[in-house]
């Protein structure tokens, strides 16, 4: 019946699931322990019902095709433009399980978002107890993030094509605009006042990123800004230098982003004695990623009461006890 090499997807078509479902068998292990089998039967007005909810839902059905036979479908949902999806994949019937066909369409699925969809994050779930496609997922590359009493859950990130460059466009600056919006609209939901969030809208990002350009780093992936760091002198006092803001999209956590900008902007930083930052004193996550790049609290706190919330001051001397500078120290932080 030919060779991987004959899989390919395509956008599944009304006419498509009605083929499709025709031949379709209830797969056993896709169903929750306990929960009784049932089989599949085909109903016209079932499919079309099927057809109109993924539509509704904005989904994207995708036919696993074996030459010109429809083997099995890949649904991406849960689509945040230029954040993340969600696939799921099913197979026709047994006759389809076990030689390849599932594995080669996940791989295809996943260059698919990544480079048509520009999606950089690709999420997916298996049954606890579906060994399978558990080993299919991590076999295509995607990695367990978590799990429940039922499910395992993976996630796959693109490779990134990263560039750290001074801000200069206008494009640049309203790519800044959106971080700065972002992340404080989902990374901050919980660390400070609803009110504020609520008035701190993207046009007044636009206005603050248009106002303030100089010493200021972006981070680019693939040509979208997904970061940036500010720095610069110190406002208290002077001699000093300071990190005046440091953001990474949230889909961007954990792949190396706000190491590379901090790196960069401790490198402009280099000829100051010290470096001093505010972080919100809630802000656990990021006491802890400036904490490896040698910094710590020194004691001065200051209250926001727009945002019902309290900073910490955190200083790094730009020389440790071991000798060691920043940039080091930084580096063998994120080998622990």
């Amino acid at each position: 019946m030919g060779s991987r090499k004959e899989v390919s997807l395509c956008v599944m078509t009304p006419e498509m699931y009605r083929a499709y479902f025709r031949e379709y068998e209830n797969d056993p292990d896709l169903y929750l322990p306990g929960q009784p089998y049932v089989p599949y039967v085909y109903s016209e007005e079932a499919v079309e019902r099927y057809v109109r909810r993924q539509q509704a839902l904005e989904r994207i059905p995708l036919a696993i095709l074996w030459g010109d036979e429809i083997a099995g479908e890949i649904v991406l949902k849960n689509i945040e433009p230029g954040r993340s999806a969600t696939m799921g994949i099913a197979l026709k019937n047994a006759s389809w399980k076990d030689r390849g066909i599932g594995t080669e369409a996940e791989r295809l699925a996943v260059r698919y978002v990544f480079r048509e969809l520009d999606i950089p994050v690709l999420y997916a779930d298996a049954l606890r107890g579906n060994a399978r496609s558990r080993h299919v997922l991590e076999k295509v590359g995607f990695d367990r993030i978590r799990e429940d009493r039922n499910f395992v859950y993976y996630r796959i990130d693109r490779d990134l094509d990263l560039e750290i460059r001074e801000m200069e466009t206008e494009e640049e600056i309203r790519g800044k605009a959106l971080v700065h919006w972002r992340c404080w609209q989902e990374a901050y939901r919980d660390l400070v006042s609803r009110d504020y969030l609520e008035r701190l809208t993207l046009e007044k990002c636009e206005e603050t990123a248009f106002r303030w350009r100089d010493n200021l780093l972006i981070a680019k992936d693939s040509g979208r800004v997904v970061g940036f760091l500010g720095y610069g002198e110190g406002q208290d006092p002077p001699e000093d230098g300071e990190v005046y803001a440091l953001y990474v999209l949230p889909e961007y956590w954990g792949r190396g982003v706000a190491q590379r900008l901090m790196r960069a902007g401790l490198e402009r930083l280099k000829a100051y004695p010290r470096i001093r930052l505010w972080v919100l004193k809630e802000n656990r996550r990021a006491i802890r990623f400036y904490e490896k790049y040698g910094f710590s609290p020194d004691g001065e706190e200051k209250p926001l009461p727009s945002l019902a919330a309290e900073e910490i001051r955190m200083t790094l001397e730009q020389l440790g006890e071991d000798g060691t500078d920043a940039k080091e120290r930084g580096t063998a932080g994120e080998k622990k």
